[in-house]
Formats: C-alpha cells, sequence, structure tokens
C-alpha cells in the first residue's frame, strides 16, 4: 500500500513535469491566454467568489 502524499508532494511533482519539459508550462510560456478570458468567464459561468476560498485559477 502506498503513502499519503503530503502537502509538499504536490509542488515536488509539478517541479518534476516542469522539469521534464511539462507541455502545459512550454504552452503558457508561448500563448497569452489573457484575451480569452473573458469568453473563458462567460461560458464557464463560474461562481462569483463571494463564499470565499480560494478559486481554481487567478480571477477573484
Amino acid at each position: 500500500m502506498g503513502r499519503q502524499e503530503g502537502f509538499w508532494d504536490y509542488e515536488k511533482h509539478l517541479a518534476r513535469l516542469t522539469k521534464g519539459g511539462d507541455p502545459l508550462v512550454t504552452l503558457a510560456q508561448v500563448v497569452d491566454f489573457e484575451p480569452f478570458r473573458y469568453r473563458l468567464e462567460k461560458a464557464l459561468k463560474r461562481s462569483d467568489c463571494s463564499k470565499g476560498g480560494r478559486s481554481a485559477y487567478a480571477r477573484c
């Protein structure tokens, strides 16, 4: 049985992916996604952030 991942394991995992050439990191460096933000927020119709807490992505 494997051990449960700790709080910092996620950061280590992301660092390994980035070091190994994570295509999402490369894509984020090449494509400016800001022009798409309005359309994405309109299409996704997420929470208005009034309940607090950290959102899944930078928007509140």
